[in-house]
């Protein structure tokens, strides 16, 4: 089940979830992002996630939203988990390739670093020379 995220202020509950999965949400007062904590909650097997956000993470998101990055603190966290992803991705993808290169060493198949140099070189000097 993929997690759907919602934000909600200090002092907001949730009253009911209806089988569309749309919160019906009370706050005792207006939604506002000064509060020092954020509940995260998703509907998923195990339950709700609450999540307490220190003073100064609040303030980062605060600011992307005052700086009109974002519209919404969900667009921040949801940017956020994004960049983790593609962070993720990209050390899985840095493993592999300094897998496959680990092999190619230990089976002796390597360039010596000067011929790696004259190649470098050579192809500088043909695209610098057709210009």
């Amino acid at each position: 089940v993929t997690p759907s995220f919602l934000l909600l202020p200090e002092g907001a509950e949730i009253e009911s979830t209806p089988k569309d999965g749309r919160a019906m949400i009370s706050a005792s007062s207006p939604p506002s992002f000064s509060t020092t904590i954020i509940k995260v909650i998703y509907n998923a097997p195990t339950g709700a996630m609450k999540l307490s956000l220190t003073p100064e993470i609040e303030q980062r998101i605060a600011d992307q939203l005052n700086q009109g990055h974002y519209q919404s603190a969900h667009e921040v966290i949801l940017a956020a988990l994004e960049l983790l992803d593609q962070r993720q991705q990209y050390l899985t993808e840095l493993r592999q390739e300094i897998a496959i290169n680990t092999t190619q060493i230990e089976q002796g198949q390597v360039i010596d670093g000067e011929q790696v140099c004259a190649h470098i070189l050579n192809r500088l000097h043909n695209f610098f020379s057709t210009r």
